[in-house]
């Protein structure tokens, strides 16, 4: 599954595919897609025909650019391993002010891109998690100070461990 979220209107929608069905939110839709030329295709969803051209794609940013019934539209894709990310690695202790980054996988800490005290901005690198030969950089969710680093390059962690303690910042996803 996949989440489109609209970057103009914020509406999300939740994708999934099976088959020659596409599932949206909940809802089955016949779906059919032929490329007609580069970035260009042909769209049958529920007997509706459609043209759409994709116009950009960024898999760093995980953004989508798209013409479609004539409108141009960007979407942010977050994918399973970001709805996971998501779910587990952070909690939010209101009663402390303080925000705590959890080791989504168990894996190897192979950097550590921030200090102690450092004051950090929203989408910045924190570290790099290697889990199952693959490098995940660990970028933070919000601004604010690290209060404290529970790790080390060299480290291994283990699912759900506390990483990286933070306090004075702002969550960039609400909860």
């Amino acid at each position: 599954m996949i989440q489109l979220i609209n970057k103009s209107t914020g509406k999300t929608f939740s994708v999934d595919f099976s088959g020659n069905q596409v599932i949206v939110n909940g809802k089955s839709y016949n779906f059919d897609l032929k490329e007609i030329s580069k970035n260009k295709m042909h769209l049958l969803l529920n007997q509706d025909s459609h043209n759409a051209e994709l116009l950009e794609i960024d898999s760093n940013e995980k953004l989508l650019k798209l013409k479609f019934k004539g409108e141009t539209i960007s979407f942010g894709i977050k994918d399973d391993l970001d709805l996971l990310l998501e779910k587990i690695s952070i909690d939010k202790n209101v009663k402390n002010d303080k925000l705590i980054i959890k080791a989504p996988i168990p894996g190897l800490i192979v950097n550590v891109l921030c200090k102690k005290g450092e004051d950090i901005k929203k989408g910045d690198t924190i570290l790099v998690l290697e889990a199952m030969k693959m490098e995940n950089t660990i970028k933070s969710p919000y601004q604010g100070l690290v209060k404290e680093l529970y790790i080390k390059k060299g480290d291994k962690v283990e699912k759900g461990q506390v990483m990286v303690e933070m306090g004075g910042g702002t969550l960039s996803n609400k909860q």
